[in-house]
């Protein structure tokens, strides 16, 4: 990896769907040799680009974040977990659950059913369930810019009604946020128009956000850990305060075990300590366990897109 590469990926972390032209102006190469750097950059794993979900906005879906604590092998565990459709992101972590676990189900009922079937799976696992309510922060960039990101107030976002089309194109972009808007046509059956229009509204919305997520190692980047946090009084407050954080990449208010579930990035163990003292400060925050994460077993962001249906009818309303 040399210089040209590193400009590259602080390019893409700043702005993951910036055109190859523009990506290639900024960085002073061509724009094939762009295009051909990104594929290597993605295929070899160094970063990660996929649009993110929000169900709180789009209106349908249970997510969940379960923190598992298995009988045996953490590892072996997080390997079985991964066979599952239901979850999104499986990682073995430190701290007092052997791994997390994201699951993106239908309803409620499937929710309960997959983790019922997991604890059964593992064998006397210990299970707490943190199931999300919405995002306040879903931006991997601030790490890297030192900047404090904006929050909007989830009752400021528009009304909008998520069809069959949205969710297809949703379905396409967790799966590569910088597939063109040519492709998205494609694959979706619109207009090149449509699917151009379709996807700044859907981000808009506060329903999809596109990450570029870089691999431990790379610009300064030592790993990231899950942080569980729980507060006296509302949530939201401390969720906001939270989300201007540098190094908080996503916060989430969530149901059950926990208040608030973040997930931060450090540099080194000194600055995780840092950030977890800064945590610990927020006014209302009473407790916060935190979990680095050890071996990603699986990183799915299609899951629970193609299987989710709306409650009734062909479309949703979202915030």
């Amino acid at each position: 990896m040399d210089d040209v590469d590193l400009a590259i990926i602080r390019a893409l972390v700043e702005s993951p769907r910036v055109s190859y032209s523009d990506l290639a102006e900024s960085v002073g190469v061509t724009a094939g040799t762009a295009k051909a750097r990104v594929k290597r950059l993605r295929e070899s794993r160094h970063i990660t680009i996929a649009g993110r979900v929000d169900p709180a906005v789009l209106g349908y879906g249970v997510f969940a974040f379960v923190f598992i604590e298995p009988s045996g092998s953490a590892l072996e565990a997080a390997r079985l977990v991964s066979k599952r459709h239901e979850t999104a992101f499986v990682a073995v972590v430190g701290g007092s659950a052997g791994l997390i676990v994201e699951f993106r189900c239908r309803h409620w009922h499937h929710l309960v059913e997959a983790v019922g079937d997991t604890r059964r799976e593992l064998g006397s696992a210990h299970t707490r369930i943190a199931i999300l309510e919405s995002y306040y922060k879903n931006d991997w960039s601030t790490f890297h810019s030192g900047a404090a990101a904006a929050v909007i107030a989830h009752d400021e976002r528009p009304l909008y009604r998520i069809d069959d089309i949205d969710t297809d194109i949703l379905t396409v972009l967790a799966g590569d946020g910088r597939a063109t808007y040519a492709e998205i046509a494609r694959r979706v059956a619109v207009s090149n128009g449509t699917a151009r229009q379709r996807v700044r509204h859907l981000q808009q919305t506060g329903a999809l956000t596109v990450q570029t997520v870089v691999t431990p190692g790379i610009l300064g980047l030592a790993g990231y850990a899950a942080v569980a946090i729980s507060v006296a009084g509302p949530a939201c407050g401390a969720a906001r305060e939270l989300a201007t954080q540098a190094p908080v990449a996503l916060a989430a208010t969530v149901f059950g075990a926990f208040d608030i579930v973040a997930e931060i990035g450090y540099r080194d163990l000194n600055h995780l300590r840092e950030t977890l003292d800064t945590l610990r400060g927020i006014p209302g925050v009473t407790q916060i366990e935190s979990f680095p994460y050890l071996t990603e077993t699986k990183e799915s962001l299609q899951a629970g897109l193609q299987t989710t249906t709306p409650p009734t009818g062909g479309s949703r309303l979202k915030r």
